[in-house]
């Protein structure tokens, strides 16, 4: 499996140390558009395994360790870009729940906002 959990015990070691931008969704099961999303979040991770590093974050398990300490999560699904201690999130296009995340439409959306911040030359 590509998309990695992410714990308050491995972010050091995961993230700080990684010379990858790593993509971080934060999500939990009885969350409607969280569901609606993990599967074309894992399709990006397959595709885009070489250019990033993809984790999910279940704020249920997380017990407010990452998603309130680190993060400042206010609610769910919450996606971030992370290069090495700089945070930027993933505002989400305003798609409704019934139809989801149409998979092109939302890997043109994070391939464009990682070349408009400019990270690393990715594409």
């Amino acid at each position: 499996m590509v998309v990695k959990q992410l714990t308050a015990a491995n972010y050091d070691e995961l993230i700080k140390k990684s010379d990858k931008i790593s993509i971080v969704k934060f999500w939990h099961k009885n969350c409607h558009m969280c569901n609606n999303l993990e599967p074309i979040y894992d399709a990006l991770a397959e595709r885009h395994a070489d250019k990033f590093n993809f984790f999910h974050v279940n704020t249920l398990e997380d017990q407010g360790e990452l998603a309130t300490y680190v993060f400042d999560i206010e609610g769910v699904p919450e996606v971030y870009f992370i290069v090495g201690e700089d945070k930027y999130e993933i505002p989400f296009p305003d798609i409704p729940a019934p139809s989801g995340y149409p998979e092109d439409y939302l890997e043109r959306y994070f391939l464009h906002y990682n070349n408009v911040l400019g990270f690393r030359g990715q594409e």
